[in-house]
């Protein structure tokens, strides 16, 4: 139960930040800002396997989801599959790297990139959301993305790696 209070206070916490007036001094570089709440999952799925990444990423998702405008559940699915293939690869290669941070969380950015691309062909709903999406956001997360990643696993690790035990 303290591990599931923790979680949903990451998930809260990372959201709310993510959101804040500090994180859109990136939309002036362009229409991205880092996606905390991606490293949060990957972070989880990665140190806690598969099931644990899901959860946490349905959460996270569902918690996003309730403030954008995309279509709802969009998030929810997104950020549940991230957390899924990310925790396939639990304890397979060495995360203590800050380079195994940046190259998980890249690839995690591509997926997502990719999912949504997929969903855009079946559903036009979300097509003009996609074409947003690739034009300005995703180039530029997977610049930003890697770089916040190493301090935010670098935090997580000393910090709630321990309560997730």
């Amino acid at each position: 139960m303290k591990k599931f209070i923790f979680i949903f206070i990451l998930i809260v916490f990372f959201g709310i930040l993510q959101s804040s007036v500090f994180f859109d001094v990136f939309k002036l570089i362009g229409a991205a800002k880092p996606d905390i709440i991606l490293m949060l999952v990957v972070f989880v799925a990665y140190k806690k396997g598969s099931m644990e990444g899901q959860m946490v990423g349905f959460g996270a998702g569902l918690f996003v989801g309730i403030f954008s405008t995309a279509l709802f559940g969009l998030n929810p699915f997104i950020y549940t599959l991230i957390g899924f293939l990310m925790g396939l690869v639990e304890k397979k290669i060495y995360a203590d790297s800050f380079l195994t941070s940046i190259v998980l969380i890249f690839f995690a950015t591509i997926i997502k990139g990719a999912i949504i691309g997929i969903l855009a062909l079946f559903y036009g709903e979300i097509a003009g959301y996609y074409i947003s999406f690739l034009r300005n956001a995703l180039l530029i997360e997977l610049i930003i993305n890697p770089l916040f990643a190493v301090p935010i696993f670098w935090t997580l690790k000393r910090f709630a790696l321990p309560v997730l035990r």
